[in-house]
């Protein structure tokens, strides 16, 4: 049974028109500095809190409807001690989205999907208590490091 989770932040006019350029562009150049290419897709390092994780990275093509700019975002993460291996974290499936109005008239940029808690009945359970506050923070965490990448000016001269 999946989980759903959901963040965003709110972007001012200049920084929307930016991230509407960049999110159509090549990952490399608004993903956060430590991404690395590995294969047809990225290893990412993802944070909560203090804890970080590698994962193993797919961001799909651009797809653009009714204003929403969007591609789509997976990962499985790695085991520290064996990076080609996933591990008891979860899988996330979803995507990342420049919304052109949040129906105040303010544009979102928002990562959203969903995942799979680990731990069948009770990894369920403890998801609902603790672990979906913690993919929640994962997820802002995320939106942070890329806030950067997507909305600066310069990067769009080029």
């Amino acid at each position: 049974m999946s989980t759903t989770v959901r963040t965003a932040t709110v972007l001012g006019p200049e920084q929307a028109r930016v991230a509407a350029r960049l999110l159509q562009r090549d990952p490399a150049e608004w993903l956060p500095a430590d991404a690395r290419r590995s294969g047809a897709g990225w290893l990412l390092t993802v944070r909560a809190g203090r804890a970080t994780r590698t994962v193993r990275a797919r961001i799909g093509g651009v797809v653009i409807t009714d204003g929403r700019i969007g591609r789509r975002l997976r990962w499985v993460p790695l085991r520290p001690d064996a990076p080609q291996r996933e591990t008891v974290l979860p899988a996330f499936e979803g995507r990342i989205q420049l919304l052109p109005d949040d129906g105040e008239g303010e544009p979102l940029l928002v990562v959203s999907g969903t995942y799979d808690p680990p731990g069948g009945v009770a990894g369920r359970g403890i998801d609902a208590l603790v672990m979906h506050h913690v993919a929640r923070h994962t997820l802002n965490r995320l939106l942070e490091d890329v806030l950067p990448g997507l909305t600066d000016a310069a990067s769009t001269a080029a």
